[in-house]
C-alpha cells in the first residue's frame, strides 16, 4: 500500500499466552481511542495513515505509539528492540504517558495530553527536518527533568464519531475530566473538565459529571460499579473523597432496597495509604455490619464485590511524592476484615449477613506488579537497562509474585521506589497537568494534615485555568 505521507500506528503483537500483571494488554484487548482519534484527524487533513508491526515499521517514515497505561511500557520495550531498522521517527503519546526518563532511547519524540489540535503541524515539521516546539512536546535528545512540560488540553470534547479498528466499534466522546479532583487520580489532574452537552450557562453539575460514588448514586437506577477509595472516613476525607460513614451506611441500606440490575455491586477501593492501620479496617467492617442490621429481614440478599487496589503514587498529582506500602496486599483485605465482621468463609469471603454478603475481588495488583508500575513512573535514566531486561524476559512475567520480587530485589534497590520522595528528587517534577508545583505541594501538605490531627480540615479550593487551544 502506498501512502502520500507514510504514517503508521504501531500495533503490538498478540501475546502467545496471558502473562501476569497486565503485561498482556494488546491493541486488541485494550481500547486505543486516543491514537485512533489522531489517525482520523490526520486522514481528514489529507495524510495517509496505516498500521504497522515490528516487522513493517521500516516501510514508514513516522510511527505513532500509544501508551494507555504504565504497564504497557513493558510490551512496547520488549518489541522495540526487535523493530526492523529504517529511517523512521517514533512518536509516543497516550493516557499512560507520564515519566519518560528511562524510555528516552525508545522514541524520538514524546507528547503529553490531547494532541489532536497540533498533530498535523508536529508530523509535518518532523517530515521536513524541523522540530515542533510546545510545552506538551519533548524531543528525546533535549529532555530536561526540570521541564516544564504540560499535558495539552482539549477545549471541547470531540464531537464526531470514531470507528475503532481495535475492537470494531464506534465511539463518541462524552464528558471529559472530573471536578472532584481526588488527590490520587492522574486522570482528573491531567484533564480539564469539559461537558459534551453543556447547559447554556456553562454550569458543571458535580454530582452528575463525575465518577459514580456513594455520593452520586441514583437509587432508582443503581449502577453496577461504584467506588469508596478508602477504608475509613479519615482516609477518604484525606484524599478528597468526602464519603462519610453515615453516607456509606445509608447508601448500602438504600441499595439493598433498590432495583439493582444484578444481585451484587462492584465497589472499587484503595488500600495501602500512608498511616493506614487496623483501625481503618475495623471502621469499614462496622459500617457494613450496621448497614446490614438496618436492612429489613425480608430484603433480598445482595453482594458487595470489593476490588481493592494498592495505592500507587501517580505523577503530576498532589500525591506524586507519597510513599507506597512495601507489602503484598492482594487478598489481604478479606482476611483483615473478617477479624471484625466475624463472618465469611474461604479466603476471599469477608462478610455474610442477612441482607449483604461480601467478597474480595481476585484480579487486583500484587506487590510485583505494583513494583513494576513504580519502576515506570519513578524510574530514571540509569534504570533503562533494567526495564529493558525485565520487559524481554518471558520467564519473569510467568513467575510467581515471590520469584518476581526476589528477582527485582537482587537487581536493584526496589524498596526505594516505594519510599516518600522530595519534589526536587522526583523524576517527573517538571511534568504538570492542571496544577503547578506550588499548588501540588500545598495539596500534599493538606493530605498529610488530614491524616493526622485534623481529619476534617477544609479542602484547599482549586480551580484550574481555562485550557488554551491545544497547539504550540
Amino acid at each position: 500500500m502506498t501512502f502520500p505521507v507514510p504514517i503508521a500506528v504501531y500495533v503490538p503483537s498478540l501475546p502467545r499466552e496471558e502473562h501476569k500483571g497486565m503485561y498482556s494488554r494488546s491493541f486488541v484487548s485494550q481500547k486505543h481511542v486516543g491514537v485512533e482519534l489522531l489517525k482520523k484527524v490526520l486522514v481528514d487533513a489529507g495524510y495517509g495513515v496505516g498500521y504497522c508491526s515490528a516487522a513493517t515499521v521500516n516501510r514508514f517514515r513516522v510511527i505513532l505509539v500509544s501508551i494507555t497505561g504504565a504497564m504497557e511500557w513493558y510490551r512496547f520495550l520488549a518489541e522495540r528492540e526487535k523493530w526492523a531498522t529504517g529511517n523512521y521517527k517514533v512518536f509516543v503519546g497516550g493516557a499512560g504517558l507520564t515519566n519518560i526518563e528511562p524510555f528516552l532511547w525508545a522514541a524520538d519524540c514524546f507528547v503529553w495530553g490531547r494532541a489532536e489540535g497540533f498533530i498535523g503541524d508536529l508530523i509535518e515539521s518532523a517530515l521536513s527536518g524541523k522540530r515542533y516546539r510546545s510545552e506538551s512536546v519533548c524531543w528525546s535528545d533535549e529532555y530536561d527533568r526540570a521541564g516544564p512540560y504540560r499535558f495539552a488540553q482539549a477545549t471541547v470534547p470531540y464531537s464526531g464519531e470514531l470507528y475503532c479498528e481495535d475492537d470494531k466499534t464506534r465511539w463518541r466522546e462524552a464528558d471529559v475530566g472530573c471536578r472532584r479532583k481526588c488527590l490520587f487520580c492522574l486522570y482528573s489532574w491531567t484533564h480539564y473538565p469539559l461537558l459534551h452537552n453543556a447547559a447554556s450557562d456553562g454550569q458543571y453539575d458535580l454530582n452528575r459529571h463525575t465518577e459514580s460514588t456513594f455520593l452520586t448514586i441514583d437509587f432508582a437506577r443503581p449502577p453496577r460499579i461504584t467506588a469508596i477509595d478508602g477504608l475509613s472516613e479519615r482516609l477518604r476525607m484525606a484524599v478528597r473523597k468526602p464519603i462519610t460513614n453515615a453516607a456509606l451506611v445509608n447508601g448500602l441500606v438504600r441499595l439493598a432496597e433498590s432495583p439493582m440490575p444484578r444481585k451484587r455491586i462492584k465497589v472499587f477501593n484503595i488500600v495501602g495509604y500512608p498511616t493506614e492501620s487496623e483501625v481503618d479496617y475495623e471502621e469499614l467492617a462496622s459500617c457494613i455490619k450496621e448497614a446490614d442490621a438496618r436492612c429489613s429481614p425480608s430484603t433480598a440478599r445482595r453482594g458487595i464485590e470489593l476490588a481493592c487496589m494498592p495505592f500507587v503514587p501517580e505523577p503530576s498529582t498532589p500525591l506524586a511524592c507519597c510513599q507506597a506500602t512495601y507489602s503484598d496486599l492482594r487478598g489481604k483485605t478479606a482476611l483483615r476484615l473478617k477479624r471484625y465482621t466475624g463472618s465469611g468463609h474461604g479466603r476471599w469471603d469477608w462478610f455474610s449477613g442477612q441482607a449483604w454478603w461480601g467478597l474480595e475481588m481476585h484480579g487486583t495488583l500484587g506487590l510485583a506488579s505494583q513494583a513494576c508500575r513504580l519502576l515506570t513512573t519513578r524510574g530514571e535514566t540509569g534504570d533503562a537497562d533494567l526495564l529493558r531486561s525485565i520487559a524481554r524476559s518471558e520467564a519473569f512475567w510467568k513467575a510467581s509474585t515471590a520469584v518476581r520480587m526476589a528477582t527485582l530485589e537482587s537487581a536493584c534497590n526496589i524498596k526505594r521506589y516505594f519510599q516518600r520522595y522530595r519534589w526536587e528528587d522526583l523524576p517527573t517534577r517538571g511534568i504538570f497537568g492542571l496544577a503547578n508545583q506550588r499548588q501540588l505541594e500545598l495539596l500534599e501538605s493538606g493530605f498529610y494534615r488530614r491524616l493526622g490531627d485534623m481529619p476534617h480540615a477544609p479542602f484547599r479550593k482549586f480551580k484550574p485555568e481555562e485550557p488554551e487551544p491545544c497547539h504550540g
